[in-house]
């Protein structure tokens, strides 16, 4: 066999943004022949997406690129070829996609908050995430703060009160259960971070106090983290026992499976709960957990800006009355 050996050198330019899926890669082989010589060959997959990409596509290119040299390939080494450009693919496809960019209402420097959105949200939390995922910074008492969700005192009285709290020690040093109150903060779903992996194959659910401010892309990542389970799993991607295809999360294989279907919860006010409504609402909630204060601080920044002008103005029509006899 003219061939002895065939060494890759794989050079991978991936675009992984692209609406239709990450674009396919430029694969450059060394091919090493019998006599020492190498001979350079150039391996591509043209427009098709990468995620699309399925084995046959492989052995089909690295046929045309090798041209009569192909034939002189055995089964054995073909199929190290192969799978050596298909783990390459495969490493390419961890990259997570970058998600689409969703219109909100807390957008811009004018925005604001839609308060029956923090209260769906707050509903989708409860019903939903709040099994498996904390919100320690969040107390009761701040879901009628200026702002936010909008709840009355009455409101998050009745809201607290539907959990029992461990309080203590009475009179006689013994610990008791009471019902919350508003300055109770949420409750944690478990009571130690062990107690929190075990219950999810090895994985801690993230808090979510802050987790729009602590992912790139914030409101954006969590939307799109909570609908993409819906896309098909690439040909080439092996996935691993008790793990979930997700291309917007990183690796694209996590541990929590699908959460939101449609009408799991039932609003009050009669909004249709789609899968796409429910995510927009709790991402909603969590964007206003992560910065409670953000509706009183653009408000500011209007007085602020005006001031600023103002004394612009006034700094340089002194300058020009002070230097006024002065040739400078």
């Amino acid at each position: 066999m003219r061939i002895a050996k065939l060494f890759l050198s794989i050079l991978f330019v991936v675009g992984l943004t692209g609406a239709s899926g990450p674009a396919s890669p430029d694969v450059d082989l060394d091919v090493q022949l019998a006599d020492g010589s190498t001979q350079k060959v150039h391996l591509t997959f043209g427009e098709k997406p990468l995620d699309k990409l399925t084995r046959d596509d492989v052995r089909a290119m690295l046929t045309i690129s090798l041209g009569d040299q192909a034939a002189q390939l055995s089964s054995e080494e073909r199929t190290r070829v192969e799978d050596e450009i298909v783990g390459h693919i495969q490493s390419s496809l961890r990259y997570k996609k970058s998600p689409d960019h969703q219109h909100w209402h807390f957008s811009g420097p004018l925005g604001t908050f839609d308060r029956m959105a923090l209260q769906r949200g707050y509903q989708v939390y409860r019903e939903v995430c709040a099994s498996c995922h904390s919100m320690d910074l969040i107390a009761f008492r701040n879901l009628s703060d200026p702002g936010g969700p909008g709840f009355s005192e009455d409101e998050v009285k009745a809201l607290a009160a539907q959990f029992t709290y461990e309080d203590g020690p009475d009179e006689f040093g013994d610990m008791f259960d009471r019902p919350g109150k508003p300055s109770d903060y949420f409750p944690n779903p478990y009571t130690n971070e062990n107690q929190g992996r075990a219950a999810n194959g090895g994985a801690l659910p993230p808090d979510l106090s802050l987790i729009t401010k602590a992912r790139k892309y914030g409101p954006d990542y969590v939307y799109a983290l909570m609908t993409g389970y819906d896309k098909p799993v690439p040909p080439l991607v092996e996935m691993q026992v008790g793990l979930y295809y997700n291309p917007y999360f990183s690796g694209r294989q996590i541990a929590m499976p699908n959460q939101l279907f449609p009408e799991m919860v039932e609003y009050a006010d009669g909004t249709v709960a789609t899968q796409e409504q429910m995510a927009k609402d709790v991402v909603e909630f969590l964007t206003w957990a992560g910065e409670p204060k953000m509706e009183a601080r653009k408000a500011m920044a209007i007085p602020v800006l005006a001031y600023l002008f103002i004394l612009t103005i006034l700094m340089y029509m002194s300058y020009k009355r002070l230097w006024r006899n002065i040739d400078h």
